[in-house]
């Protein structure tokens, strides 16, 4: 009997050892230590993160808000300017055009800018008249370019659209004029030139070849619309950047 007894507490003794040395037993609370630090890591990331959105979403405000703020001192600023100096800002007097450019560039209203691009074009028809041989081209040399025309925004883009002096002629330009309009390009009219000055192929004519570069797409939108291909050139010289020509070609329209 005392046997039996002895043999009873040594295999209790062997479970209780077995439990001890098992891996709930050993490992249970260095898990359930790991696991509790991690969840309440993952509570502070989760709100740190929150706060960080929170920080940048007030932080995006108060930069719109500051960026508002300076917009609207520049522009009073500028029309301050503007209204000082109106007496002296005229295409007759073509320094003028520069000192607009820097009043529309500080403002950044459309309507500053309208005036500069109409004064900018009122500069170069008047050239052309002092010297009848003067192309747009080389009537636009050295004139100011503002920041916004640097880039392919078409509502930039000064479009002068010429044509030869032919029957026929003048419904391509016309053609042209829709689809540069349809886009938001000004175009400030169409100009029927003499045959023997025009080319005889299409052209669409840069004024640098970055423009032409970020215009890339334009060309064959242009003779998708026109029915007719465009040959792409780029001039060279002092030209604004906001500026391009394009050319019906007398094989165009002249048999």
């Amino acid at each position: 009997m005392t046997d039996d007894n002895e043999n009873r507490e040594l295999k209790v003794l062997e479970r209780r050892q077995d439990l001890d040395e098992s891996f709930p037993k050993k490992w249970g609370n260095v898990i359930f230590g790991a696991m509790a630090t991690i969840i309440v890591a993952i509570i502070s990331a989760t709100v740190s993160i929150v706060e960080i959105q929170e920080t940048q979403r007030l932080n995006a405000a108060q930069h719109e808000q500051a960026e508002a703020s300076r917009k609207i001192a520049n522009a009073r600023t500028a029309l301050e300017i503007y209204f000082e100096n109106i007496d002296d800002l005229s295409p007759e007097i073509e320094d003028s055009v520069y000192r607009l450019a820097l009043i529309a560039e500080i403002s950044e209203l459309d309507p500053v800018r309208e005036l500069f691009f109409q004064m900018r074009a009122q500069i170069i028809e008047d050239r052309r008249e002092s010297d009848t041989d003067l192309t747009i081209a080389e009537a636009s040399r050295g004139l100011p370019t503002l920041q916004v025309e640097r880039d392919y925004n078409p509502s930039e883009i000064t479009v002068y659209i010429q044509y030869p002096n032919v029957a026929g002629c003048r419904d391509y330009a016309e053609e042209v004029e829709r689809f540069v309009a349809s886009i938001g390009m000004r175009a400030p009219g169409l100009e029927e030139i003499d045959v023997e000055k025009t080319p005889n192929q299409n052209e669409i004519r840069f004024y640098s070849t970055l423009q032409r570069v970020r215009m890339s797409d334009f060309p064959g939108e242009l003779s998708d619309s026109a029915g007719v291909s465009f040959e792409s050139k780029v001039l060279s010289g002092s030209l604004p950047a906001g500026m391009l020509e394009i050319w019906i070609g007398k094989s165009t329209c002249a048999g």
